[in-house]
């Protein structure tokens, strides 16, 4: 995709019937047609040099509006501008930067707006990029993968995604102020869970927990998973600055994904959470067992940053899980199994209250943790419904 030539213009002075001569800057836009930009007069700016200088100041602004005026432009500006995300998740962005580039990037930006149907059909449309057979590091032969239509869920990310480009592009004046076009694409399709949620047992718990084979940092991890409920990458982003032992609190402030260490998932996630004396005896015994590598909870003496996620799971929590009946054990699981959990026993905890302890933005997301409920909950909740029916006849 050819991008928009950089406009150095040239200063020009125009002469008037009345009153000083001007300097005026002159470009061209994206379409070929002259422009023409007043710098100020001749006795403001006596020589060109002068108003050649003072035209260096919004020339920049010109060339980001040449260029803006194009989807490329616009892509261009919200990767330098726009990405104000957590790392992990501007690598998701520049990943739908690239198709949005390829696809439109020739398109004007009103263009592109206008073309509601021309997105639907293309976010409809997407699929995941091919792969070849490769060799990984540790010499594994890995099967390439032909591509396969997005799941709708990934659909709803780009279309997310477009959706904060055009606000970006009305920000920027760009485009003209108006309802947000990508709020009309539609997305097709079932929203199709991808994985099916884990709940573990209090059986499946304790015998993970006591499997040999697991390295005790991993062990340590998974204890603190199922009784705070923490995201992995928040486990291992815990440095022993975040546990006070004296107040019998963990303050959950950053996150780890791969080499980098970030902000929390969202601002709730962010919270000081309660330590049980159960927790504490674990963290002491750990803190006594392996020495603190740069101040991490869990960090890896060979790196001295903390573990890879993705390792210690397909390295041990899947081999766990399988001695136990666990065909695939993920870290969210023991999330999943914290949540479902608060709705067991007699004395159910309250929405909000497990809102609070899942530290979600919104409590919609809270409800779709923990899977279905027990048929034993349900039966007794259909069994009131049938009382209250039963006394109204």
């Amino acid at each position: 995709m050819k991008r928009e030539s950089y406009q150095r213009g040239t200063v020009v002075r125009k002469t008037r019937t009345k009153g000083p001569d001007v300097w005026a800057f002159r470009y061209m836009d994206s379409e070929g047609i002259h422009r023409s930009e007043r710098i100020g007069t001749v006795d403001q700016y006596r020589t060109k040099a002068a108003a050649e200088k003072q035209a260096a100041k919004f020339l920049k602004e010109i060339n980001e509006r040449i260029a803006g005026i194009r989807v490329a432009g616009l892509c261009d500006r919200y990767e330098k501008d726009g990405m104000d995300v957590r790392k992990h998740t501007a690598s998701s962005y520049r990943s739908f930067l690239k198709r949005v580039r390829a696809d439109w990037g020739a398109e004007r930006v009103e263009d592109m707006a206008k073309d509601i149907m021309g997105m639907e059909t293309w976010v409809n449309e997407l699929t995941t990029l091919a792969t070849e057979d490769r060799t990984s590091k540790r010499g594994e032969f890995i099967c390439g993968r032909a591509a396969k239509p997005l799941s709708k869920k990934s659909k709803l990310h780009v279309k997310a995604f477009l959706h904060r480009l055009m606000e970006c592009a009305m920000k920027w004046g760009l485009l003209a102020l108006q309802r947000n076009p990508v709020e009309l694409v539609q997305v097709k399709g079932r929203r199709i869970r991808v994985r099916v949620i884990t709940l573990l047992t209090g059986k499946q718990y304790r015998a993970i927990i006591k499997d040999a084979d697991l390295p005790q940092h991993v062990r340590v991890m998974i204890q603190i998973a199922m009784i705070l409920g923490l995201r992995a990458s928040e486990i291992l982003g815990l440095k022993w600055e975040d546990v006070d032992f004296k107040k019998q609190t963990i303050t959950v402030r950053r996150s780890v994904v791969g080499k980098d260490s970030d902000e929390t998932k969202t601002l709730e996630s962010a919270a000081e959470m309660p330590m049980h004396a159960n927790l504490a005896t674990i963290l002491k015994a750990w803190r006594k067992f392996e020495e603190p590598v740069k101040g991490w909870l869990f960090g890896n003496l060979l790196t001295g940053r903390p573990f890879w996620r993705g390792t210690l799971q397909q390295d041990y929590l899947v081999p766990a899980g399988k001695k136990v009946g666990i065909e695939s054990l993920g870290w969210h699981d023991f999330r999943h199994t914290y949540r479902a959990m608060m709705g067991e026993g007699d004395e159910e905890i309250s929405l909000e209250m497990q809102k609070t302890l899942m530290r979600h933005s919104d409590i919609s997301t809270t409800l779709g943790y923990g899977g279905a409920r027990s048929l034993k909950k349900i039966r007794a909740a259909n069994a009131k419904v049938v009382e209250m029916l039963r006394k109204r006849a």
